[in-house]
């Protein structure tokens, strides 16, 4: 699955346009929709130059919102099950 598809699914799971990603909005749904992207892509083998590039931010703030969005994932239920179900392992 390309980059693209990728971001769609999580906008898809999470219910937030792709624009949003992009946007300065720090609304938590979009927060942690962008912070989901930002976890997706990086498993997926893109650089954080390269994540940060794509969603107007810096490295830092990629680094940043995959370590926060991990630790989200680990404590809520629901944006575990998005996680799973973007990654296409339902559990």
């Amino acid at each position: 699955m390309n980059s693209s598809q990728q971001i769609n699914n999580v906008c898809a799971a999470l219910g937030v346009r792709r624009e949003d990603l992009t946007s300065c909005r720090r609304s938590r749904n979009i927060a942690d929709a962008r912070q989901m992207a930002f976890k997706i892509l990086r498993e997926d083998g893109h650089t954080v130059t390269d994540i940060a590039a794509r969603f107007g931010r810096t490295h830092a703030t990629v680094i940043h919102g995959i370590r926060a969005i991990s630790e989200k994932i680990a404590n809520e239920r629901k944006l575990a099950f998005a996680y799973n179900t973007i990654k296409g392992g339902v559990q």
